[in-house]
């Protein structure tokens, strides 16, 4: 008998994890099931699916279920234009990628009349940026929930505003969720063994003492790093204080620099913005960018994992992160459409807002996952609810106001900056990483200004970014063409920048 109670013991202790890794029951075979797209996270799939489907259960008396279609924010974008555009060609016989305006617009009004889609009910997550875009091309439309909750869209519950960011579409396409940031995280203990501080600025990840020691992501794969790409511009932009067209080039000129020494620091380039910061928290990089929900909520496990004790560390840099909406909208021939825009309406109620931020085991919170999520809803960060959430001290809206975002500045060049970064910084990367790893063997940028003069090399001045993205002819891959020139060319300055390092040190 003893031995049978060893036995049944170590076979609960094997079964445990599996057991409470299992994910939730089916639903029953009359329920009802959207289809959506998002970058989420797996935690916040499951508490959605979760609440949603309680809320649907108990307000429509409907049984729901969601088929979720996951992927960055820049590919699912990509797999909706495409298959918006082909689906155009074969149905509606309309060209939505004509080059001629005239013909494209007037096929983008032929979608809107139609009832046409691509199976798709909702896009959930991701960039206001991204989701605006996609508006644009009429592959959102309006759900409607303005006029079906009117005392929503209030100063005191959801402003219309944050900061220079549009918290919803003045047309109803899309309508922001939750509140993100970006900014820098850093691992305690591998901080601590190379000497240096955990990261609190942008400029700290471009430390000569982190060589090999960051992780990046790829800005053409994922919309919330190329946020943080724009964000390190941005900063050195405002400290350069752009009050006029040369200061705005030498802002635009250090920060581009100062993007290069990070991703010549990097130990890896990342697709998504969340395995960035799994990197940092196993300890396999010292530090690295993330947008504030991933960072959070890492820094919140790895404390659980270790006992109480904090190894991860995020920051929001106060001198360079703006605040903008995770947004959810409707796609146009939404089969499911009734559904959907219920869906949007649980969650932009106050219900789905509590479980974004408060702590989990709290009445009305999370059931199994704490989010750490920023609301919307701006009446959450009073008083009322200060005891019930994960991060009682977080205020975006507070935030908002002592960083002033120029969207002029960066917003208007943010695809030029993505894929400017990948030409001169990511696609010329070993050239890149041997350039610095030089200059800091010859004492570092200031010793050595001839090679770092070299190292930071750009192709165009920030006065001409606007020349700059338009193709130079109307040959489709004109501007591929362009853009592989542009690494040739910091190819070869990388090199002479490294042999006048290693000259300067003989």
């Amino acid at each position: 008998m003893s031995r049978w109670l060893a036995l049944a013991a170590v076979v609960a202790l094997v079964a445990a994890p599996w057991l409470m890794a299992r994910p939730p029951e089916a639903p029953p075979a009359d329920a009802r099931r959207l289809i959506v797209l998002t970058p989420h996270n797996e935690y916040v799939r499951l508490e959605f699916e979760r609440a949603f489907a309680a809320w649907s259960r108990r307000e429509l008396g409907q049984a729901v279920a969601i088929d979720w279609r996951t992927g960055g924010t820049s590919d699912l974008a990509k797999l909706v234009d495409g298959q918006f555009k082909a689906a155009a060609k074969r149905e509606l016989r309309v060209d939505l990628g004509a080059a001629d305006a005239a013909v494209a617009g007037q096929a983008k009004e032929a979608l809107a009349a139609s009832t046409l889609g691509i199976g798709a009910d909702l896009f959930f997550g991701g960039g206001s940026r991204e989701l605006g875009q996609l508006a644009d091309k009429g592959y959102l439309v309006d759900a409607g929930i303005a006029a079906l909750e009117p005392a929503w869209f209030a100063d005191g519950a959801i402003p219309a505003r944050i900061g220079n960011e549009a918290l919803y579409d003045a047309k109803g396409r899309w309508y922001g969720v939750s509140l993100s940031s970006f900014g820098v995280c850093g691992n305690v203990d591998r901080c601590a063994e190379i000497g240096i501080a955990t990261p609190i600025a942008w400029t700290d990840l471009g430390d000569p003492r982190l060589v090999g020691q960051v992780s990046i992501g790829d800005p053409t794969k994922s919309g919330s790093i190329a946020a943080c790409y724009e964000m390190i511009v941005h900063s050195r932009m405002t400290a350069a204080g752009g009050a006029d067209a040369e200061a705005l080039d030498a802002g635009w000129r250090d920060g581009l620099t100062l993007v290069k020494r990070i991703v010549a620091n990097a130990r890896s380039v990342n697709d998504g913005a969340g395995r960035v910061v799994r990197d940092v928290a196993r300890g396999e990089a010292a530090a690295g960018m993330v947008i504030s929900t991933y960072g959070r909520l890492e820094a919140e496990w790895s404390a659980r994992e270790s006992g109480g004790r904090e190894r991860l560390v995020f920051r929001e840099p106060e001198d360079g992160t703006s605040i903008s909406p995770d947004p959810i909208g409707l796609m146009q021939g939404a089969p499911n459409r009734d559904l959907a825009v219920a869906c949007i309406r649980f969650a932009l109620s106050p219900e789905w807002q509590r479980v974004l931020c408060y702590r989990l085991g709290v009445d009305g919170g999370p059931a199994r996952h704490a989010l750490r999520n920023l609301p919307v809803h701006r009446a959450l960060y009073g008083a009322a609810h200060r005891a019930m959430r994960s991060d009682p001290d977080a205020d975006p809206y507070a935030l908002a106001g002592r960083f002033q975002y120029r969207k002029e500045w960066t917003g208007r060049h943010f695809a030029l900056i993505r894929s400017l970064i990948k030409a001169v910084a990511l696609d010329p990367r070993p050239e890149l990483e041997s350039a610095w790893k030089a200059i800091v063997a010859a004492g570092g940028p200031d010793a050595v200004p001839e090679a770092m003069a070299e190292f930071a090399w750009l192709p165009f001045a920030y006065r001409d970014a606007d020349e700059a993205k338009k193709p130079p002819s109307d040959d489709p891959l004109a501007m591929r063409v362009r853009l592989r020139e542009w690494s040739e060319e910091a190819r070869r300055r990388y090199a002479a920048a490294e042999r006048l390092a290693k000259a300067a040190t003989r």
